[in-house]
């Protein structure tokens, strides 16, 4: 139960201090007086984040500060203490938003946001005019019935084991692509193991081949000079051969008459045969040397290789060579298939499992929705649609390529499976006798709206022990009789709960065990918002002022009156 709540510093509030009570705590006031600026306190409370916007002006931060009655609450309390909170009973929660920060506190620790929101989960259900639209979008329909059923276990675990599917198949997808990347890496080492043998490099060949290319690419014109070399040495009448011979037999005439000469002599008939000798060879050399265009293509090609292999491999045939025993002690493919199969079985089984999971949800789903059908109808009743007929729908969208197979009953069944399941929920109604029942979306009226949603929550309350409810207006197009009626269930409501009620109408404020308002006030050029509990006195001129706007008359005091005598009898 909430206690209390302090507010000092946020928006339009300089100070506020209240005390709630038990049972049905009604908060009235004029339309911006400040409602929902309370209201916004308390959702910070809860966890919502914060603002510095938020701060009153000239003051240097807000502070916000509940105290709850969780002595009755062992999940709660159990939660602190699995925080490692100091545990009272009393649960103090506070907020202080600053300049560049918001910090929150439990019993005076230090929490975050989510800490704070997760301990609040079950404390308070904060029910306001937008949570009243979101009754028409679909998903919210799927949490009831999980909420109903007491399916939100269950439902957690198909959303485990549909993460735990998707991540197999991201694992798969990965180990797939992976292999692809390994099988497109091995086609190119077969290629760079083929392209090299085919050449079958060697270092040695490489300067044998140029050799022979520069041979071959100049054979005319060495077979030319070599010839006129030979003449000039050898063949020709003046050759050299000739003239050194005359030579030396001048030495050695010379020598005969000193022997000092004797072994220049010796060295020039050795010069002589060195002569003849090249002349022997280049006479061979040239009479060998042709032209081989055929042979100088070859040639020209085989280096050719040569250059490319080089290019493409490291720049030298000893890089060749090296890169090319390299690939043979390349990587093999074994493991990464004994992955992929591992992952391809993991993924099977990860499908069984959604698939057992979302099935068995999907019955006791529907299950639920039977048993909701006539509670919410006898609740609607109660708020005055006796004729209204309420259904649920509970079917599995068909799915079209791609989507998961789940197995249902032993036979393969195409639909779509998301993390909530494979259900698709809608509420239906009928508001009018012999109608049949459409999608709440398409049919309902504002005010028919806030009443399925008061029918749901009051179903729900039966099956949930959420001890704090907050209802913002959710009176909206209703009055008369169908007031009463909402006011009437909303104390029927709070009779083993704290339900705090914002509301404009007078049969609901009526209703309450207290009754707050809302005010607004100006001093030193200053407007401030204030929260106070009204006497009983004062709770009947404010029902008045309900009834008839600004100007209370009598008449609008003594149907006040008649309002809040006929709520205290009816209790």
């Amino acid at each position: 139960m909430l206690l209390s709540l302090h507010i000092r510093d946020f928006a339009i509030i300089e100070r506020l201090d209240v005390e709630f009570g038990p049972n049905l705590n009604i908060v009235t006031g004029e339309t911006g007086a400040g409602k929902s600026i309370v209201l916004g306190a308390l959702k910070l409370l809860l966890g919502d984040r914060a603002s510095p916007d938020l701060i009153r002006t000239g003051a240097r931060k807000s502070v916000i500060e509940a105290r709850f009655d969780v002595s009755g609450l062992p999940s709660t309390r159990e939660k602190i203490r699995e925080l490692e909170l100091d545990e009272f009973p009393e649960m103090i929660i506070r907020r202080e938003i600053g300049a560049t920060s918001s910090r929150a506190f439990v019993n005076d620790s230090p929490v975050v946001l989510s800490t704070l929101r997760d301990l609040c989960e079950d404390l308070v259900d904060l029910h306001g005019q937008h949570d009243q639209q979101s009754l028409l979008r679909t998903g919210v329909h799927r949490t009831v019935i999980d909420a109903f059923g007491g399916l939100e276990a269950m439902a957690a675990e198909v959303r485990r084991a549909w993460t735990a599917w998707r991540s197999a198949g991201r694992r798969l997808h990965e180990l797939e692509e992976k292999i692809d990347a390994d099988q497109q890496r091995a086609d190119l080492l077969d290629f760079q193991r083929s392209e090299i043998d085919a050449v079958s490099p060697d270092p040695d060949e490489e300067d044998a081949l140029h050799s022979e290319q520069r041979r071959l690419a100049n054979a005319s014109r060495l077979r030319e000079e070599s010839a006129a070399l030979l003449e000039a040495l050898y063949d020709d009448s003046d050759s050299l051969y000739d003239r050194l011979s005359a030579c030396i037999d001048q030495l050695g005439q010379l020598a005969r008459l000193d022997d000092a000469l004797e072994e220049q002599s010796s060295e020039l008939r050795s010069a002589l045969i060195v002569v003849g000798e090249v002349a022997s060879s280049l006479r061979a050399y040239a009479g060998d040397m042709e032209s081989d265009p055929r042979r100088l293509e070859d040639v020209h090609s085989r280096i050719g290789s040569f250059e490319m292999l080089k290019r493409k491999y490291g720049g030298s045939i000893e890089a060749v060579l090296a890169y090319r025993v390299g690939i043979d002690g390349g990587p093999t493919r074994e493991g990464l298939d004994r992955e992929r199969a591992d992952a391809e079985r993991e993924v099977r089984s990860r499908i069984d499992d959604l698939s057992r999971l979302a099935t068995e949800l999907s019955l006791h789903r529907a299950q639920a929705a039977r048993d909701l059908e006539p509670q919410v109808a006898r609740s609607l009743a109660r708020l005055g649609m006796n004729k209204a007929r309420f259904e649920v729908e509970v079917r599995r969208a068909r799915g079209d390529d791609g989507s998961l197979t789940v197995i249902d009953a032993g036979k393969p069944v195409g639909v779509i499976v998301t993390e909530n399941g494979i259900d698709h929920v809608e509420f239906h109604i009928s508001t009018n006798e012999g109608e049949p029942p459409k999608p709440l979306s398409r049919i309902a009226s504002g005010g028919e709206v806030s009443r399925v949603m008061l029918a749901l929550k009051r179903v729900l309350a039966d099956r949930q022990s959420v001890p704090v409810m907050v209802f913002d207006e959710i009176d909206v197009g209703i009055s008369g009789a169908i007031a009463q009626a909402v006011g009437e269930e909303m104390r029927s409501l709070a009779r083993d709960r704290q339900v705090i009620a914002i509301t404009h109408l007078p049969q609901i404020a009526a209703q309450g065990d207290l009754h707050f308002v809302v005010e607004k006030s100006e001093s030193g050029g200053r407007t401030a918002a204030n929260l106070r509990r009204l006497t009983d006195e004062e709770r009947a001129a404010q029902v008045a002022r309900l009834i008839s706007g600004a100007r209370v008359t009598e008449t609008a005091v003594a149907s006040a009156r008649e309002l809040l005598t006929s709520a205290s009898e009816t209790s």
